[in-house]
């Protein structure tokens, strides 16, 4: 059967299996182009297009592998971005993930294990989870989505200076947005620059934007 699945994906998108969430709303696995994908109501939660979004940024902003021992990922969703680390060249990093639904762990230890696999999983919101450690990371990757939106708190001076405080000296974090206006892009750019020593940021698919931070 999932060869079957699998072939067909190729043609047209295949529903595998249907989610609800109270946090999320409907989420669904497909098969699509020959892998399997997790979208929520409007866009890729994880294995689509977000999957070419942080597989570009990586590629751009090219962290040293070998020098990441600690990642935090904030959004977890089934796994794009442990699956794309775990594929860098030298990194042998240990990965901690947080993620505040329920049901997208459900659907991440059925769906996407390998991705799962090695991964230190919180089911938590994730201020509260950077208010609750003092750990320190080299690398932090944020994609908090509730569908195609970011949770406003989630581009306040607040949460980014939190970001700040957990990124280890010489460490990078990548920030997903998806900025409706221009205005609210550079407010947020505004207030990373003002928190941090080095920031850039790129855009991809005319609709994500990454905001690139170093400290120290």
């Amino acid at each position: 059967m999932k060869k079957k699945l699998k072939f067909f994906s190729y043609l047209y998108p295949v529903r595998v299996q249907i989610f609800e969430s109270e946090v999320s709303g409907c989420l669904e696995i497909f098969w699509e182009n020959g892998k399997k994908v997790l979208n929520g109501p409007h866009s890729n939660y994880s294995f689509g297009r977000l999957h070419q979004v942080f597989a570009s940024g990586f590629r751009h902003f090219k962290p040293y592998w070998e020098e990441i021992h600690e990642v935090l990922i904030l959004g977890y969703g089934g796994g794009s971005i442990s699956e794309l680390l775990k594929k860098q060249r030298g990194f042998n990093g240990n990965i901690t993930a947080v993620e505040l639904d329920p049901v997208i762990r459900e659907i991440a230890e059925t769906h996407f294990p390998e991705a799962l696999a090695g991964v230190e999983l919180h089911i938590q919101d994730a201020s509260r989870f950077l208010e609750s450690t003092a750990r320190g990371y080299d690398l932090i990757v944020v994609d908090l989505f509730i569908d195609d939106q970011v949770p406003a708190q989630f581009g306040q001076e607040a949460f980014i200076k939190s970001l700040q405080t957990h990124l280890n000296r010489g460490g990078m974090l990548i920030h997903n947005f998806m900025f409706v206006q221009l205005q609210e892009r550079q407010r947020v750019m505004d207030l990373y620059r003002e928190n941090f020593e080095r920031v850039d940021f790129m855009e991809l698919f005319g609709s994500n934007t990454l905001v690139w931070a170093c400290k120290g």
